[in-house]
């Protein structure tokens, strides 16, 4: 199998992984909240009413009339989206970035969906879409690189 940037490694969750019928860390819950302003309408509730309000999966399930293994996989899915560090840096460069950049970033890393639903959507081929995603994820890679040294010497002239 080969390795990808996309694959979600970035994402650095417990090694067991969210598990939502437990307690929450404070942490976690605090992040959670204060990321959710990213998010559309649906998905900031329902993650503001798991993490701020403190609401069960259970709870939340019952109000959107829908079965609690989906409201904990959802759950699942923006928290994992949220921490990915690709999702903070589109939040935070995404008005340097051309419209379709932009909107492209925001539909793949805040929203979530996949290259050919946002093909689709936005009316655009699989391989732009794949291109934009790509200068997207090295450009995070390049942001959470720790400082290089210096490589100028390389091209820096011998002294005799």
């Amino acid at each position: 199998m080969r390795h990808q940037i996309g694959d979600g490694d970035w994402v650095r969750l417990d090694e067991q992984g969210l598990d939502l019928r437990r307690r929450r860390s404070a942490d976690l819950a605090r992040r959670m909240a204060r990321r959710a302003q990213w998010l559309d309408h649906i998905e900031r509730e329902i993650t503001l009413a798991y993490f701020d309000r403190g609401l069960t999966a259970t709870e939340i399930s019952s109000m959107m009339h829908e079965d609690p293994r989906v409201v904990r996989k959802r759950l699942r899915q923006i928290v994992s989206r949220l921490e990915d560090p690709r999702c903070a840096y589109v939040v935070a460069h995404r008005n340097a970035w051309s419209k379709r950049r932009r909107e492209i970033a925001e539909d793949l890393f805040i929203r979530g969906r996949s290259m050919r639903e946002v093909s689709k959507s936005r009316g655009l081929s699989l391989h732009a879409v794949r291109k934009h995603r790509d200068a997207v994820d090295a450009m995070a890679l390049a942001d959470c690189e720790p400082d290089r040294p210096s490589r100028i010497w390389q091209t820096s002239e011998r002294r005799p």
